[in-house]
């Protein structure tokens, strides 16, 4: 079953608040063909979730660690092949629709520290208006969550979904 997933493109991770990342992340992912998560504690493909959770409260002892560690899983272990990512920008805008179409990979090349990448084919790049309730850096989402006609309509046409 497709999967949709809202990921947020504000960096949320302490490491890079104020970075020069803060204002490249959608390009980064529309050239790379990525999607990217930060809070960088190293390359999970090998991590249980309890050792990515260990590795969360010692990195990052202020942040809200289950919050953190079910992003990080998500992200690495949740997110398949053919399902809907839609990249949102603050709180009411989607800059596009794209489509996982490879696996996790830690990518210490990116920035100092490093990010959490997942390949995606983005399909749509645009801004659609949109307010989700959820500010979640990632969220699974149903297709009814979505309000706005046009952008329920492109994620429909992607995957054939029924709703």
């Amino acid at each position: 079953m497709v999967k949709i997933w809202k990921i947020s493109l504000k960096p949320v991770a302490p490491a890079y608040r104020t970075s020069e990342l803060a204002g490249r992340i959608w390009s980064l992912c529309v050239t790379k063909g990525i999607a990217v998560l930060g809070w960088p504690i190293g390359d999970l493909t090998s991590m249980t979730k309890l050792q990515v959770s260990s590795r969360t409260r010692t990195d990052y002892p202020d942040s809200r660690i289950s919050y953190v560690t079910n992003q990080l899983n998500w992200f690495s272990r949740g997110m398949n092949l053919g399902d809907i990512v839609l990249a949102y920008a603050g709180a009411k805008t989607v800059k596009g629709i794209g489509l996982v179409c490879g696996n996790y990979k830690f990518d210490s090349s990116l920035i100092n520290g490093g990010l959490h990448t997942l390949p995606v084919r983005w399909e749509k790049i645009q801004d659609y208006t949109e307010n989700l309730p959820w500010h979640d850096t990632i969220h699974l989402m149903n297709i009814s969550d979505i309000d706005n006609p046009s952008l329920k309509a492109d994620v429909i046409s992607l995957r054939g979904l029924e709703y």
